[in-house]
C-alpha cells in the first residue's frame, strides 16, 4: 500500500516502463482492449518548393519550420536545414543524391529513394510526430544500394507501404517493448523485402505491420515481441538476436521458403502466442546459439505449430508452461551432434533426419 500524502502536497507520479510479464508466468496470454484511436493531425507545410536539384560544390539553405516538396529531389551538394521537417508530397517522386535531414514525411503515391536519406529522430513515434513517418495510401521504395536510416529510438512511423528492392533500411527500437504511444507500425500498414535489408538495433515488435519477405534479410539485433499481423517468408532470412535471445510468432506466420532464424538466450527462445496460426509448407526453422534445457526455457506452444523442416543447432525443449493441448509438428528435424531436442512429453511429432547426430527425448 502507498504512503498516504497530505493534501495540499502535490506528487509528481513517478514514470515507470512498463516490464515484459513472461507468457509462462500467466496461464493464457490475454490481449488487452484497444485504447481509443488518438486523432492524427497532418503536419501542414509553411512553405512549398518545387524540385530540389543542388549541384556538387552547392549548398543550399532550407527554411526553418516545415517545407513542402512537391517534384524530385536531387541533392550532391550541401543542405543546411537543421530546424526543418521536409513533407514529400508529389504523387511520384524520386529523392537522390542526400537527404539527411532532421524530419522527413512521405505523403502520397511512390516515393522511390535512390540515394541516402537519413533523420536524426525525436524518441517518439506517437502518431504523426515520429522523424521519418510513411503515411497511409504512401509506396516508399527503397532501391539497391540505397538506404534510409531512421535514427534515434523509436525514429519512424509506417502506416502505409515500405519496400526494399535492394536498398536498406536500418532503425533502432520498433515499437518500443511495450512502451505506450510508440507505434513504429500503424495498423494496415506493410513491410515487403524483395531483396536487401531491414536491420534494427533494439527490441522490435512489428504489431499492425503484414510483413513478406522475397528475398533479403529482416535482422533484429535483440528480441522479437511480436512478428507483426501476418508474417510470409517465401526467401530470405528473419532473424532476432541471443542477446535477447526470444523470437514470438503472433497472427498468421506462414513459411513457404527461406530461413526463420530463432537465436535462443538460454532461458529464452522461440514463442507461439494464443489464437496463432503457424504453418510451413518448405523453408527452414533454425535454433541455435545458447542451449535451452530448463524447465523454464526453450520452446513456449500456446498454440499448435507446424514446420517442414528444423534445425536444432543448440539443445532446446518445451517451455514447461507451454499448453498441454498444443502440438509441435515437424516434417523433418536435424538434431547436431551432441545437442539434445527433449519434448518433455508433450505433443511432439517429428520424423528424425539420419544425417543429424544428436538425441531426440520425447
Amino acid at each position: 500500500m502507498e504512503d498516504e500524502q497530505p493534501a495540499d502536497v502535490e506528487v509528481e507520479p513517478e514514470e515507470v516502463e512498463p516490464e515484459y510479464v513472461d507468457p509462462g508466468e500467466e496461464e493464457v496470454l490475454e490481449e488487452e482492449p484497444a485504447p481509443p484511436a488518438e486523432e492524427v493531425r497532418p503536419v501542414v507545410p509553411e512553405s512549398t518548393l518545387g524540385s530540389v536539384v543542388v549541384a556538387e560544390g552547392e549548398t543550399m539553405v532550407l527554411p526553418a519550420g516545415v517545407v513542402e516538396v512537391t517534384g524530385d529531389w536531387q541533392v550532391d551538394g550541401k543542405l543546411q536545414g537543421e530546424n526543418t521537417t521536409v513533407v514529400f508530397t508529389g504523387n511520384n517522386q524520386t529523392i537522390s543524391g542526400r537527404a539527411n535531414l532532421r524530419a522527413a514525411i512521405l505523403r502520397g503515391g511512390t516515393k522511390r529513394v535512390r540515394g541516402s536519406m537519413s533523420t536524426r529522430g525525436v524518441n517518439n513515434a506517437r502518431p504523426g510526430q515520429a522523424a521519418f513517418v510513411v503515411e497511409a495510401g504512401t509506396t516508399v521504395v527503397i532501391e539497391k544500394g540505397a538506404s534510409v536510416s531512421a535514427n534515434g529510438e523509436y525514429g519512424f512511423q509506417v502506416a502505409g507501404n515500405l519496400v526494399l528492392e535492394g536498398g536498406n533500411f536500418s532503425c533502432s527500437f520498433s515499437n518500443g517493448n511495450g512502451r505506450d504511444n510508440n507505434d513504429a507500425w500503424l495498423p494496415g500498414s506493410t513491410l515487403v523485402i524483395h531483396s536487401g535489408k531491414f536491420s534494427g538495433n533494439g527490441d522490435a515488435d512489428f504489431s499492425g505491420a503484414t510483413i513478406t519477405v522475397h528475398d533479403g534479410e529482416l535482422s533484429i539485433s535483440d528480441d522479437i515481441w511480436n512478428s507483426g499481423d501476418a508474417l510470409y517468408i517465401y526467401g530470405g532470412t528473419v532473424s532476432n538476436d541471443s542477446s535477447g535471445g526470444m523470437f514470438w510468432l503472433t497472427g498468421r506466420v506462414e513459411l513457404h521458403g527461406g530461413t526463420l532464424r530463432v537465436r535462443q538466450g538460454g532461458e529464452r527462445g522461440l514463442g507461439v502466442v494464443a489464437n496463432a496460426v503457424v504453418f510451413a509448407t518448405n523453408g527452414e526453422l533454425v535454433l541455435e546459439c545458447y542451449d535451452a534445457t530448463r524447465e523454464d526455457s526453450g520452446i513456449r506452444l500456446y498454440s499448435s505449430a507446424q514446420f517442414a523442416k528444423v534445425t536444432a543447432n543448440a539443445s532446446t525443449t518445451i517451455f514447461g508452461g507451454s499448453d498441454k493441448e498444443c502440438s509441435l509438428t515437424i516434417g523433418s528435424l536435424n538434431i547436431a551432434a551432441g545437442k539434445v531436442f527433449d519434448a518433455r512429453g508433450r505433443n511432439v511429432s517429428a520424423w528424425l533426419d539420419p544425417e543429424g547426430k544428436g538425441t531426440f527425448k520425447p
